[in-house]
């Protein structure tokens, strides 16, 4: 989904490059695209870890040459089962440090007024069966011993955000079932040095569902609850260190996009 919403910046690297940067990360245990073992410093040991993406850029400072290099696998739900590990090149290739929770899988470099690059990325989630599609900035390049939690951008600071309950045929407590889903999202320069417009496009709609209907529409596995959903474009401002709406028209106070009310239908 989201490889075609955000146009990702990640590299296209043949198999043996890949491993050697992997090799970096589990000494001994390295694929082309995973590692045998969980690697030092994460959570759980009894799981694989697996490559999602490899992006290079200046994290850690304008003039340095580095990998973030993201997987999934060897962490709990909480941290999104996701790490990235940070690697710098000064003549060969070196661990910076383990990022606990960096999920780093669709994401596009933008450059902060530091010269330093940072991230826009995708994901998703889901909790209790409704599915959760937002947008954050990410920052690889800074220590998170030095950040206020509040503002970790190692971990992500979302910025945008859609529910969708339809999918896991779930109503919410007010009696609506809900459709969200990001469309696309674009990427436009302004005049102003290191400033760039993020327009994202979602589709979004909600319904009163009667909950004999829902069940019923649900009940072969397969939901064959329509709902209408309506394009909508909303714009924020990336000003070389953080990411603000232009108007928050749209959103609630966490970022989230209010799902205007529309019709639902039951499919053969």
């Amino acid at each position: 989904m989201f490889s075609s919403a955000i146009r990702s910046d990640a590299a296209q690297l043949p198999p043996s490059e890949a491993q050697n940067l992997i090799e970096l990360i589990c000494p001994g245990e390295a694929g082309a695209s995973s590692c045998a073992v969980c690697p030092q410093g994460m959570a759980f040991s009894d799981q694989r870890w697996g490559l999602r993406s490899i992006t290079f850029g200046h994290f850690v400072s304008a003039g340095s040459e580095d990998a973030l290099i993201s997987g999934f696998g060897c962490e709990s739900h909480a941290d999104g089962d996701s790490g990235s590990f940070l690697l710098s090149k000064d003549g060969s290739w070196r661990k910076v440090r383990y990022l606990q929770g960096m999920n780093a899988f669709h994401c596009k470099k933008l450059t902060g007024s530091d010269s330093r690059d940072c991230l826009v990325c995708a994901s998703d989630d889901m909790h209790f069966g409704v599915a959760d599609s937002f947008l954050y900035l990410l920052d690889p390049g800074r220590d998170p011993a030095t950040l206020d939690p509040l503002d970790d951008t190692t971990r992500g600071v979302s910025f945008f955000a859609v529910d969708d309950s339809l999918g896991g045929c779930v109503t919410y407590p007010k009696g609506f079932v809900q459709s969200g889903s990001i469309d696309r999202v674009e990427f436009a320069a302004l005049r102003a040095p290191h400033q760039v417009r993020i327009i994202v496009f979602a589709r979004l709609g909600k319904a009163m569902v009667p909950d004999g209907v829902l069940k019923r529409a649900c009940e072969s596995g397969i939901p064959n609850l329509k709902l209408a959903t309506v394009l909508r474009r909303y714009e924020f401002i990336f000003n070389g260190s953080k990411i603000a709406p232009v108007r928050s028209v749209g959103l609630d106070q966490y970022g989230d996009a209010v799902a205007p009310r529309t019709a639902y239908s039951i499919g053969k």
